[in-house]
């Protein structure tokens, strides 16, 4: 064998033994790297600053948020005795009455002579029920003949009326403005039946025949009260039947005013008070006499 044929030999050799060197290296490496995998991650990951791990933004969370509207309480006032007589004084009225009665005087000659004069004999209270000037009253306020009615205003205007119509049963009559174009403001009925005992009431009217529109305010004190009136004026006595009994103070010039709720409507007639008492008076209920009232109106 030639000196050149052995050294290829050798050469061939020592190649063969480094590619399997290289190979059993390679797999060496390969075995340790899979079972120390994540710490070489974690090695490499660290020595390369500028390889960064990639953020994913997450998408941005919508908040509803739901608003509720709030709505401020309506708030509706209590209903007192001045709100109640703001609704209805200007519908209330006095009714004076007056009777032509002979005047005698002495002449410069010494004569006497005769005239006549209006004496005003008695008075009550009303409340305007049309537009068109109808006013209720109770009955004894206008018996009388040969009479004249001035009808006073809240505003102290003064106007002629005439009877309209009386019940013949009810202490109630109706008046009605004469030769007048004005437009007066009615009163508004309540319901008379629904009426506790215990409720706030007003009565409103002329007091003793001197006080215009006077108010005075009370509970219902009784319901269905039967009594017997009478009427000095007249000479009269009469039977009153399911009436209102009220602590309002109602005096002599009362009878014929409203008795109200609280509310500004009526629910009685006043038309008596007991003599020698203290805070005892009577309404007559509106709903026993409005059938009377809306046939004659």
């Amino acid at each position: 064998m030639s000196h050149r044929y052995r050294h290829f030999i050798y050469i061939l050799r020592m190649i063969l033994i480094s590619v399997v060197s290289s190979l059993v290296v390679v797999g060496i490496v390969g075995v340790v790297g899979w079972h120390y995998r994540a710490r070489l991650a974690r090695v490499l990951f660290a020595t390369l600053p500028h390889i960064a791990t990639p953020v994913i933004p997450l998408a941005p969370v919508l908040s509803v948020v739901t608003q509720t509207q709030v709505t401020a309480p309506i708030v509706v006032p209590t209903p007192t005795v001045a709100t109640a007589v703001a609704k209805v004084n200007r519908s209330v009225v006095s009714i004076e009455v007056g009777q032509t009665v002979p005047s005698y005087i002495v002449n410069a000659d010494g004569t006497i002579g005769q005239s006549s004069i209006v004496e005003t004999i008695g008075g009550g209270s009303g409340f305007f029920v049309t537009r068109s000037g109808v006013i209720v009253t109770n009955k004894h306020v206008v018996n009388f003949d040969n009479a004249s009615f001035t009808i006073v205003t809240s505003s102290g205007k003064k106007y002629t009326a005439t009877v309209l119509a009386k019940d013949p049963v009810l202490d109630i009559a109706l008046l009605k403005i004469q030769n007048s174009t004005a437009i007066f403001s009615p009163v508004t009925f309540g319901n008379s039946d629904s009426l506790q005992l215990g409720q706030s009431v007003v009565a409103i009217g002329y007091a003793l025949g001197q006080l215009q529109n006077s108010i005075s305010a009370g509970i219902v004190s009784g319901l269905g009260r039967d009594i017997t009136a009478g009427d000095a004026a007249n000479n009269s006595v009469e039977q009153l039947a399911k009436l209102i009994q009220t602590d309002a103070a109602i005096n002599p010039g009362n009878s014929g005013g409203p008795l109200l709720t609280l509310d500004g409507t009526v629910i009685g007639i006043n038309v008596a008070t007991a003599t020698g008492s203290q805070s005892i008076g009577f309404a007559l209920p509106i709903n026993s006499v409005r059938s009377f009232i809306t046939k004659n109106d």
